[in-house]
């Protein structure tokens, strides 16, 4: 049985190395998804801010077109002074959100190329796995498969193992990750080297205890009756 279940240890890890293989195909792909996920919400507040200095924009040259008109109407020194203070203010701001405005477009251009460079490497990173990861699935598909085989034989040759004895071999797997049923190497243990009392290396000699060692608890066999 423990041979059995070696076997199924090293089915697992096939199967464990193919599922890494699957994640890290999956992390490099989520990185280029999230690469383009980014640009494209960067783009798409740029458009808005933008957007809204335009519309800022739209609104200031329209006042100070109604202030044109303002000092073109007025009659009196005084009022024009102070309808030309208020146009040279206005230009002012006028100039700044210009500013503002073709910052914010070349902003929008550099992200624009950003968003197209990421959705060109989300669509290469795609591509290329295809045939990688179509290797792959024929590989897990194997293992898998060798697995369950191994499953199969393992229970099989569980069946065949006393209830109480299966049930000691199993808890011991669990809780060790050496070889639970170890043979008696001279009047010792071969796990841990603690000596086994005479009479009981005599019973489990001559197959009439299967007994554990009191130090480590591994099951011992006798290595002549290990057939």
């Amino acid at each position: 049985l423990q041979a059995k279940d070696l076997a199924l240890l090293e089915a697992d890890m096939s199967v464990a190395e193919i599922l890494a293989l699957e994640s890290a195909l999956d992390e490099r792909l989520a990185r280029a998804e999230r690469e383009a996920q980014s640009a494209e919400r960067a783009l798409a507040d740029m458009t808005g801010r933008r957007d809204e200095v335009a519309k800022r924009l739209e609104q200031f040259r329209g006042q100070q077109q109604k202030r044109q008109q303002r000092l073109d109407a007025v009659r009196n020194q005084k009022e024009a002074n102070a309808v030309t203070a208020e146009i040279d203010l206005g230009r002012q701001v006028v100039q700044r959100e210009e500013a503002e405005a073709l910052r914010l477009g070349e902003e929008a251009q550099r992200l624009e190329a950003r968003l197209a460079e990421a959705t060109r490497m989300l669509e290469e990173a795609r591509a290329g796995q295809e045939a990688e990861r179509a290797d792959i699935a024929a590989r897990r598909a194997a293992v898998v498969a060798q697995r369950n085989a191994a499953l199969d034989v393992r229970e099989n040759s569980a069946a065949q193992v006393e209830r109480a004895l299966r049930t000691r071999y199993d808890r011991l797997r669990v809780k060790k990750t050496a070889p639970q049923v170890v043979p008696l190497v001279g009047f010792a243990c071969s796990v841990c080297y603690s000596a086994i009392p005479v009479s009981r290396r005599g019973e489990i000699r001559a197959g009439l205890l299967v007994d554990g060692c009191e130090a480590c608890g591994v099951i011992l066999y006798a290595p002549e009756a290990a057939d």
